[in-house]
């Protein structure tokens, strides 16, 4: 029970961080000689920042889901789409390298000094 009170700590706290959503996942257990949070975990983690994420912008949201009615709504869903369909095509075309990359506490956290 502590271990998952832990990790909600450790998302909570760093999830904003200029590193990828999973980094401080994988820099946090090498720095503490730990294991890394299961899968579950790790999903239920993400599971709860989508849902803070989604109720402090819920404003945004509404609006994105009423882009047929309002020019702002259309504007918002297109910079959306912008910034997420070229992430998802490298994702996909990278997708065993970037497994590989982001276990490696080191690469990770070079990116988040890089970034």
């Amino acid at each position: 029970m502590w271990e998952a009170a832990f990790w909600g700590l450790v998302q909570g706290l760093s999830e904003f961080l200029p590193i990828s959503s999973s980094g401080h996942l994988v820099i946090v257990p090498a720095a503490l000689d730990m294991e890394a949070p299961g899968l579950a975990v790790t999903a239920v983690l993400h599971l709860g920042t989508l849902t803070a994420v989604l109720a402090y912008y819920r404003a945004d949201v509404a609006r994105l889901a009423t882009f047929h009615r309002n020019r702002e709504g259309r504007r918002l869903l297109l910079l959306v789409l912008a910034g997420t369909v070229p992430a998802a095509v490298l994702g996909l075309a990278f997708e065993s390298t970037l497994d590989d990359a982001f276990d490696d506490p080191v690469l990770v956290g070079w990116a988040l000094l890089v970034t």
